[in-house]
């Protein structure tokens, strides 16, 4: 009789741990199908940022004030942002069009305004403005 009971508690041991075995297989495959979700819902969120960030680079036409050496008239408004974009345009790389005046942006502001027989001075005024926005 021992050897019956013996017998049956390992049967029934076995059947356990196959039965645990298969609830964590069942609980991994959950996760598993978790991790695909929030990675996908990761994907998709990076799209949208990068389609507001190119949008807001569109829209990002605020004036600057004349410390970003930008002069700015009451006959003339522009933006760094159409700066930038005009001096891609017109083959000086400002960089990254990104609203800032940097070194990059300087620097292609020069190599405009010596091109076109100005002051390379690195500040957009009326004169270097009204060539300029021409690529626009």
């Amino acid at each position: 009789m021992s050897k019956t009971v013996l017998l049956v508690g390992v049967a029934l041991f076995l059947a356990g741990c196959a039965t645990t075995g298969s609830n964590l297989e069942m609980e991994n495959q959950g996760l598993r199908t978790q991790v695909t979700t929030l990675e996908n819902q990761v994907k998709e969120k990076d799209s949208e940022i990068e389609s507001l960030e190119l949008e807001l680079s569109k829209l990002n036409t605020r004036p600057v004030s004349n410390k970003a050496k930008v002069v700015t008239s009451s006959k003339t408004e522009f933006s760094v942002t159409n700066i930038q974009i005009a001096l891609k345009n017109a083959g000086f790389d400002p960089g990254s069009i990104d609203g800032k005046i940097g070194k990059k942006t300087r620097t292609a502001i020069g190599g405009f305004q010596k091109a076109q027989g100005l002051n390379p001075d690195g500040i957009v005024g009326n004169r270097t403005w009204e060539k300029l926005k021409e690529f626009l």
